[in-house]
């Protein structure tokens, strides 16, 4: 496509994103370029600002007051509470009635699938019910054969947790009706259509009901696996929970997860809806820049080089993990723009696993625009910002700040490169 964007993305992923809505939304046109699919897809779907107390690890209830403890190289720090703000409210804005927390100050203890309590800011509504601060008593459900949740292990894991709730277990098996199918995609797939046909005495739906009915009877909340619709998932929980007497909440499971998937296209359902353009599969193979500016990327079509030209420019292809950070001669560098990046000063990994490992915090040195710094500590290009996880300075897993640090670190990299604003 020949012509010149006002910011072009490169990277498909939170940060990316909310990178491309935010210079959409300030009247830029972008073009966004990225892999074929989205590391959403496989994520819990959990919008986490600030989990654990960085002096401490402990979970935290209000996520703000403990922003000051960061260091100043933090992602948080160079962005400053205002910021992060905006962007919650600009993503709570984008993902409409289906998500909550986005316009709060707290965190909500909600169940991983291991039953391990994990502090949410944002989270869909379908796993609203799930909160861990809730009374009453509460059912886990795990559905034969779908693989990845086991009940028990959950009611255990939040009975040692200390949760208020009583927790307590049962398994269902509904082999006969999903015949066999283990694919939790698939299932949520087809409670979709249920909800618009007739029924039948081959629905899932009505199975569930008769195997939950009398064992349900007695609780506050009944917890099953996510797999309550893509489209119509609210209505499949409302439809689910009508004819029990108790309500039913989803809880995460891993890849290929449903809740991931629903996230995924909420995001793209707005990216269309802004009119950013994406062109997705192709790779980053070069780029051009002069006078400290870049000016265009190129990505590799079946063999054919194709020029995308902008204005500003945003890098938001993932850290060591999701494969945006590459190795050259024991030097860790950016492949797309070649940024340096900084690693260890030391050990690589710590003794104990379960303490902060120094790999994490590997990535891209930035200014407080978010400018990726050369050797001399310098900005590489004046046009050119590095977003999420791309970036060095944090540990999301031991922060419980990743998808925060994606979302307030897109939407200000987009705000500015379209606004010409900070620096």
């Amino acid at each position: 496509m020949t012509r010149d964007w006002d910011v072009v993305v490169v990277g498909g992923g939170l940060a990316g994103r909310m990178a491309a809505l935010a210079a959409s939304d300030a009247g830029a046109s972008v073009h966004v370029v990225s892999a074929a699919e989205g590391e959403l897809r496989h994520g819990s779907a959990m919008v986490d600002v600030l989990g654990y107390a960085p002096a401490s690890g402990e979970p935290i209830a209000r996520p703000f007051e403990h922003l000051a403890d960061l260091p100043p190289a933090h992602p948080y720090s160079l962005l400053g509470e205002g910021t992060i703000r905006r962007a919650m409210a600009f993503l709570c804005d984008r993902l409409g009635d289906r998500y909550r927390g986005l316009d709060s100050d707290r965190n909500t203890l909600l169940s991983s699938q291991l039953g391990i309590p994990i502090p949410a800011f944002g989270y869909p509504t379908t796993v609203e019910l799930g909160s861990l601060s809730r009374q009453g008593d509460v059912l886990l459900v795990d559905v034969r054969p779908l693989p990845d949740f086991d009940a028990a292990i959950a009611a255990r894991n939040l009975d040692r947790a200390g949760v208020p709730a009583t927790v307590d277990a049962v398994s269902i098996d509904l082999t006969d009706v999903l015949a066999g199918d283990v694919s939790r995609l698939r299932v949520a797939q087809r409670l979709d259509v249920e909800m618009g046909q007739k029924p039948s005495e081959r629905d899932l739906l009505p199975a569930l009901h008769e195997a939950l009915h009398d064992r349900s009877m007695g609780y506050d909340r009944v917890g099953l696996p996510a797999v309550l619709g893509i489209e119509r998932a609210e209505w499949v929980r409302k439809m689910t929970a009508e004819p029990l007497e108790s309500e039913v909440f989803e809880i995460p499971t891993g890849p290929q997860s449903v809740l991931g998937i629903r996230f995924d296209r909420k995001l793209d359902e707005a990216l269309s809806r802004a009119d950013v353009y994406q062109t997705q599969g192709p790779r980053v193979v070069d780029y051009r820049a002069s006078d400290g500016h870049v000016s265009a990327i190129a990505i590799d079509r079946e063999g054919a080089t194709e020029w995308i030209r902008g204005q500003h420019f945003v890098l938001a292809t993932g850290g060591l993990v999701g494969g945006g950070l590459d190795q050259r001669d024991d030097e860790l560098f950016d492949p797309v723009f070649d940024v340096p990046v900084d690693g260890p000063a030391g050990a690589w990994t710590a003794a104990d696993p379960f303490q902060t490992q120094p790999f994490a915090r590997v990535g891209v040195q930035v200014d407080d625009g978010l400018r990726p710094l050369d050797a001399s500590g310098e900005p590489s290009h004046a046009n050119l910002r590095a977003v999420g996880d791309v970036l060095g300075g944090f540990d999301p897993v031991a922060e419980g700040s990743g998808a925060g640090i994606a979302a307030a670190t897109g939407y200000a990299a987009g705000r500015w490169a379209a606004t010409g604003g900070r620096p």
